[in-house]
């Protein structure tokens, strides 16, 4: 069984990052070794306040006995990071802890703006740990903010997802899959670069009127867990984005309240399908 470490906070409420990814995972038949940036009272989306209790000195004391114990991880995944210094702890972690596969989700804005408590010194701490990655999985802003660009002034279509897909890969030497890319009203894709094939893709599927926190925690679980399981970046990319499609779907249809996450949990015995063609 192939063992991942995925470095995600936890909100105790809500279906986001550790939340999602954890039982994602496992259901894809990876062992998910979780170790928590911060553990949140829930996560951001729709709840207010949210406490945060930070787990930097955690992480640091995690890593160094993974060393001394020699623990081996065939994957590692990154996501939500609390700001540069823990950015640049895992940074430094990677120098020592490497693994077949790295997946960098560089979380630090959406919707042409940081997220609340990020600036420039981000997007500068999560370039450094893209250099690092296998491969990447930046919404349109942050794809933005990681190529130096306003990520106010771009007017998507399909010439420009290849465009950024290429530069990012160049950039960072790595793969991509830039994903929640909104090319019309009524349709969402994800972009990819697969840098050893040379091969620029685009998978769509249908918007759904509703925001939902930790889609995009979803969408990199289930690509993470079909690449361990040997897929292509394509086929990766397209069974991750067909089961958060499936899920929004649902959850929209049930008419379930969306700060509370996309309902997945009854969905997770379809994953093996689409994992497995």
């Amino acid at each position: 069984m192939k063992r991942a470490l995925c470095i995600h906070d936890l909100p105790t409420v809500g279906r986001a990052s550790l939340a999602v990814i954890l039982p994602v995972l496992s259901t894809a038949g990876v062992q998910c070794c979780a170790l928590p940036t911060a553990v949140l009272s829930s996560h951001f989306g729709g709840f207010a306040p949210v406490q945060v209790q930070q787990m930097s000195d955690q992480m640091a004391r995690s890593f160094a006995a993974y060393e001394k114990q020699k623990i081996c991880f065939d994957a590692i995944s990154t996501g939500y990071l609390t700001g540069p210094e823990q950015a640049a702890l895992v940074c430094s972690a990677l120098e020592k802890h490497t693994a077949e596969l790295i997946v960098v989700d560089p979380v630090m804005a959406d919707h042409g703006k940081f997220y609340h408590g990020f600036d420039a010194g981000m997007v500068a701490a999560l370039s450094a740990l893209c250099q690092k990655a296998d491969v990447i999985t930046p919404n349109p802003t942050e794809t933005a903010l990681l190529l130096g660009q306003d990520p106010l002034t771009a007017c998507w279509n399909e010439q420009l997802l290849e465009n950024r897909c290429r530069q990012l890969a160049e950039t960072f030497g790595c793969d991509v899959v830039l994903t929640g890319c909104r090319l019309a009203e009524d349709h969402v894709v994800c972009g990819g670069f697969d840098r050893k094939a040379n091969n620029f893709f685009m998978l769509e599927c249908d918007y759904v009127n509703a925001q939902y926190p930790g889609t995009g925690d979803l969408f990199t679980a289930v690509l993470t867990g079909a690449l361990l399981r040997g897929k292509t970046l394509k086929a990766a990319a397209n069974a991750a984005l067909c089961f958060t499609q499936r899920v929004v779907h649902t959850t929209f249809a049930a008419g379930c309240e969306p700060r509370f996450g996309v309902e997945f949990e009854p969905l997770l015995g379809t994953l093996e399908d689409l994992l497995c063609h």
